[in-house]
C-alpha cells in the first residue's frame, strides 16, 4: 500500500498524472473482497443449511445415533483449508482455530487425504474452495 502511495505521489509531481480516484477505488474493492472466518461460515452454512452454532458445538464422543451432516460439514472447510495451503493451519490445530474445537489430528488427515466427495457434496466442495481462493480471508479475529 505504502508503495503504491509514493508511485502516485511520485506519479502526481514528476508527470501531474493525478491517479488519486483510481487508488481511492482500488481501496474500496479490496476491503470489499476482505473477509473473516466469520463469513466463511455463514457461507458454509448457506450452502449446506446449517448453523455456526452446530459447527462450533461439540457434542461429544459418547453420543449415538443421529447423522453424519454436523461432521461432514465441517470436513469440507477442513478439506478445502488444507488442499488451498494456507500456512497457518496444519492437522493438528485446523478444528481448533476454525471450529474451536479439540480433534485428533488423524481426522482432519483423514478428511484431507482420504474423503472424496461426489454429487452434491463436490459440488458444495468445489464452491466453498473456490469461495476460499477468490477472497483474502483473515483468518484470525
Amino acid at each position: 500500500m505504502i508503495e503504491i502511495q509514493e508511485w502516485n505521489k511520485w506519479l502526481l509531481d514528476n508527470k501531474q498524472i493525478n491517479l488519486t480516484a483510481e487508488y481511492d477505488e482500488y481501496l474500496i474493492e479490496l476491503k470489499a473482497n476482505v473477509k473473516t472466518l466469520d463469513d466463511v461460515l455463514d457461507y458454509l452454512c448457506l450452502l449446506t443449511d446449517t448453523t455456526k452454532f452446530q459447527l462450533r458445538t461439540d457434542f461429544g464422543k459418547n453420543k449415538r445415533g443421529g447423522s453424519n451432516k454436523i461432521p461432514r460439514t465441517r470436513g469440507y472447510l477442513v478439506k478445502a483449508v488444507l488442499t488451498v495451503d494456507i500456512e497457518e493451519f496444519n492437522s493438528q490445530n485446523v478444528y481448533k482455530k476454525l471450529f474451536n474445537i479439540i480433534k485428533d489430528h488423524s481426522t482432519a488427515l483423514h478428511f484431507k487425504s482420504y474423503t472424496e466427495f461426489f454429487g452434491k457434496e463436490l459440488e458444495i466442495y468445489t464452491r466453498l474452495q473456490e469461495y476460499i481462493k477468490n477472497h483474502t480471508i483473515q483468518w484470525e479475529p
